[in-house]
């Protein structure tokens, strides 16, 4: 009997110390392809085909998600995926949406605006998660949330310059999830919590990601009517800082100008001349290669649509040669 006692508890400390192995390695292993991903996410960047890169972006989040199980924690892995989400959403689901609308496929449309609820949900989850783990006293982002407007801004307080692009990722997810949902008044409410993410990320580092946080400002300024505090001459000053700063060659940018700002301003000179200078450029910036063949392709169709958004242009008048006769009116018949 003892020496089967033995035995067994010889066989637990093997069993046990196997397991705890496995542990290790797996978290070795989550943690060596953490670094992967991170260097080879600018790969994605550079990638020309749309159609491809839309296919390819959700097997990659897939592994992320489960390498997330192991590394719970993990601030990179966060980012990564929230990014992931929110760009999938944006660059891909959103413009499917836009495109369904423009066909007045109304199914189409509230197929794709509900992948890219999903998405954008995702990546704000994602974001209010890690600055919980950052931060988590009093029900950590969530519960500032829930406390209301003031207490949210004294939490945003909490982060650094370093902490900066999980708070653009998150703040640029909620965004557009407002934006995919603006008949949902609860969806809404979330505005001002959005504006004031983005306010602390453009004091933290303004110039993170080409000028993004300037961009997604503009975005916001812009894309509310006038009566519900829209200001699209704020929003064209916010996009003319980013568009400066990138040379023109972050081609999304002028993209969204036309979009929100032109026809805010109902300037269809702007308008027309924006996506005409996106459709027409080359390759400008072979580091953001996918990100400019998805505005020309927004472009494309934003340009198609320029006389359902602005009043037409009057044709001129053809004038006469110089050397034609002048005709005289015929006289009137007299009245019997």
């Amino acid at each position: 009997m003892r020496k089967y006692a033995s035995t067994l508890l010889v066989g637990l400390l093997v069993a046990t110390s196997l397991s705890g192995c496995d542990g290790i390695m797996t978290n070795i292993a989550a943690g060596s392809t953490i670094r992967v991903i991170r260097r080879a996410a600018p790969a994605m960047s550079r990638l020309e085909d749309p159609d491809f890169a839309e296919q390819a972006i959700p097997g990659g989040l897939g592994t992320m998600e489960g390498v997330l199980v192991i590394k719970p924690e993990d601030a990179d892995l966060h980012a990564s995926l929230a990014r992931g989400y929110a760009s999938l959403g944006f660059a891909f689901y959103l413009d499917h949406m836009e495109a369904a609308l423009a066909n007045d496929d109304e199914e189409a449309a509230e197929h794709w605006r509900g992948r890219a609820t999903m998405a954008f949900r995702r990546a704000r989850s994602l974001g209010l998660e890690m600055l919980t783990i950052w931060e988590d006293d009093n029900g950590g982002a969530e519960g500032a949330i829930n406390g209301g407007i003031d207490t949210w801004n004294a939490y945003l307080q909490n982060f650094d310059a370093d902490q900066a692009p999980m708070l653009y990722w998150t703040a640029y997810a909620w965004a557009n999830f407002i934006n995919a949902n603006r008949d949902d008044i609860d969806a809404i409410a979330g505005l001002p919590f959005v504006n004031a993410m983005v306010d602390r990320v453009l004091a933290l580092d303004d110039t993170f990601y080409s000028y993004a946080p300037h961009a997604l400002r503009a975005g916001l300024m812009g894309g509310l009517p006038a009566q519900l505090g829209g200001r699209p001459q704020d929003a064209k000053r916010e996009f003319e800082i980013a568009i400066a700063a990138t040379q023109r060659h972050n081609l999304m940018y002028l993209t969204m100008e036309a979009r929100i700002v032109a026809v805010a301003l109902q300037d269809r000179a702007l308008y027309q001349s924006l996506l005409e200078e996106v459709i027409n450029a080359g390759n400008v910036d072979p580091d953001n290669l996918l990100a400019n063949q998805c505005a020309k392709r927004r472009a494309a169709r934003y340009l198609a649509d320029i006389d359902n958004l602005f009043e037409p242009v009057d044709a001129p008048a053809e004038e006469a040669p110089a050397d034609a006769p002048v005709e005289t009116p015929a006289a009137e018949a007299p009245a019997n």
